[in-house]
């Protein structure tokens, strides 16, 4: 989203409907970008971020019922790139800084 476009929403005065309009509209956006995000696997660490933080959002606003599907979401993905266990798991992603031919020879 455009900053100018932020900063018009912060200054301008809109009832309580209307707020709650606009913030459902970008949590929609945000659900569905990161679910794009997914379904193309460009997984990464701001990816599981910003997971986290829609998490953290739907349990803070009392959405539990999705929250709790979010954080199993989060868990799942963390397992799918081997980040709960660097040593055993076999890693999805190369660790970085690696060259391609180190990851090759791996």
């Amino acid at each position: 989203m455009r900053l100018d476009h932020d900063e018009s929403l912060a200054t301008q005065n809109l009832s309580d409907d209307e707020y709650a309009k606009d913030y459902r509209i970008r949590y929609q956006q945000v659900k569905t970008s990161l679910f794009a995000l997914e379904q193309s696997a460009r997984f990464s660490t701001n990816f599981l971020a910003a997971h986290a933080l829609l998490a953290l959002y739907e349990i803070g606003h009392g959405i539990f019922p999705v929250a709790y599907l979010t954080v199993g979401n989060l868990a799942r993905l963390f397992c799918a790139l081997g980040l709960h266990d660097r040593k055993k798991a076999t890693q999805i992603l190369p660790r970085p800084g690696m060259k391609s031919s180190e990851v090759e020879h791996q």
